[in-house]
């Protein structure tokens, strides 16, 4: 029986930082910020929090302080509540699913926010879905095709600036104008 499914790997290369979204954001709840190991910059510690249970909320019986710390405090992020429990960073690090570099952000004035996960396999490590690689693929060759052949999208290109400069709302506009380029690029056998 064949197989109408091809399997590839492929090696990715980047030259600039690679974000695709789970959908799920992490609470300010559920992450600590951390000196980074050589003590300059951030890093985002992501707890996991079954393991935190454990080791630390139960050995030191803290069990309905920390839940009135998830379900009544809305002001309060997790290193507060570390804080005001005597609990230090120390204790904590190896109750971290991962840690990860929180770049040039200063995480400090976001850490009243939630952080967004990245897509990650069933080990836990980050990927890039073969959808995501494939629309990464198509915009580059889209770009390449209009820069190659700049004539042949001059009224598209016209019409573009002059339609964003009149709408509210660009990237509602910008999709719609995406894919009636891709569609031009593309769509060689003229079929939907």
């Amino acid at each position: 029986m064949n197989q109408f499914l091809d399997h590839f790997t492929v090696k990715l290369s980047v030259i600039g930082p690679v974000f695709v979204g789970s959908g799920r954001k992490i609470s300010k709840k559920e992450y600590l910020l951390l000196p980074n190991r050589a003590g300059a910059s951030k890093e985002v510690g992501v707890l996991d929090m079954e393991q935190f249970l454990r080791k630390i909320v139960q050995k030191r019986r803290l069990q309905s302080s920390f839940e009135d710390f998830l379900l009544n405090d809305t002001r309060s992020d997790f290193k507060r509540w570390m804080s005001a429990n005597r609990i230090d960073i120390k204790d904590v690090l190896d109750c971290l699913k991962y840690r990860v570099s929180a770049g040039d952000r200063d995480m400090e004035a976001y850490s009243k926010q939630g952080v967004m996960e990245c897509v990650k396999d069933p080990y836990g490590n980050p990927y890039i879905p073969g959808s995501s690689l494939k629309g990464a693929l198509r915009t580059a060759l889209l770009y390449h095709r209009i820069l190659a052949s700049s004539r042949q999208y001059q009224s598209s290109k016209e019409k573009i600036r002059r339609d964003t400069q009149k709408r509210a709302s660009r990237n509602t506009y910008l999709l719609n104008v995406q894919k009636e380029l891709e569609v031009q690029a593309f769509n060689r056998l003229e079929r939907e």
